[in-house]
């Protein structure tokens, strides 16, 4: 099993904190790998802005054809979680 660290192109006036990282697995001889993407975005950061959508594609260039699991914090508040408003970072 390797781990292999991927660098994004985020501004660093990003207000989410994210590490791509590549999980390369060698069963028999056969090689298969997976990116996942670890986000989080603190729920008080005010004046910072970013686009989610970027980053989103910037992971899934590095991916490439290998499949991308992304998971993380994202304090997004929307009804269909079940909280009372949805907010702008919930509408994403």
């Amino acid at each position: 099993m390797a781990f292999i660290d991927h660098s994004l192109d985020i501004s660093e006036k990003s207000d989410i904190d994210h590490n791509l990282i590549e999980v390369v697995l060698c069963i028999g001889n056969r090689k298969t790998g997976l990116s996942v993407i670890n986000v989080y975005r603190p729920p008080s950061k005010r004046g910072l802005t970013h686009n989610f959508g970027t980053l989103l594609r910037e992971a899934m260039a590095k991916a490439a054809s290998s499949p991308l699991l992304i998971c993380g914090d994202f304090n997004a508040t929307h009804t269909q979680k079940g909280m009372e408003l949805t907010r702008p970072k919930g509408r994403g």
